[in-house]
């Protein structure tokens, strides 16, 4: 195998290691809010609006923790990593929708996917890297 061919395998491999453990503390974080919500949802009588609103936060929230740690992971192709992990996340979004509900995807569901892919790479690409320091002596 040749030297290009090691380099961008490496490349290929971290990039979806990367890419994975972004998404996964994502849903860490999906997860947690989710709880906290679910708590609320219990304890208190809401609206159906009030519902989708709790249920757009845990995806914004979702989205915006993967695409932060992807512009930390990626900090050369910010616009690229975010878009394939929103896209990414997206097809899950959409697979956990069908598994779960059995219904067909309504014009809400096409919305909550545009806001997933567009959060994803807004975070990732407005997310600073900060610069390493140099020791002065």
């Amino acid at each position: 195998m040749s030297q290009t061919n090691k380099k961008a395998t490496n490349s290929f491999r971290d990039m979806l290691l990367g890419g994975g453990i972004c998404m996964a503390a994502g849903f860490i974080c999906f997860l947690i809010i989710s709880l906290v919500m679910s708590i609320i949802v219990a304890s208190a009588d809401l609206s159906d609006a009030a519902l989708t609103v709790m249920a757009f936060v845990c995806i914004a929230s979702f989205a915006a923790v993967t695409g932060f740690l992807t512009g930390k992971a990626f900090s050369k192709n910010k616009l690229t990593a975010g878009l394939i992990n929103g896209i990414i996340l997206a097809i899950i979004w959409v697979i956990a929708n069908i598994v779960s509900f059995r219904a067909p995807m309504s014009a809400l569901t096409f919305v909550k996917l545009i806001v997933i892919i567009l959060i994803t790479t807004l975070c990732a690409v407005l997310t600073k890297n900060r610069k390493k320091r140099q020791n002065r002596r």
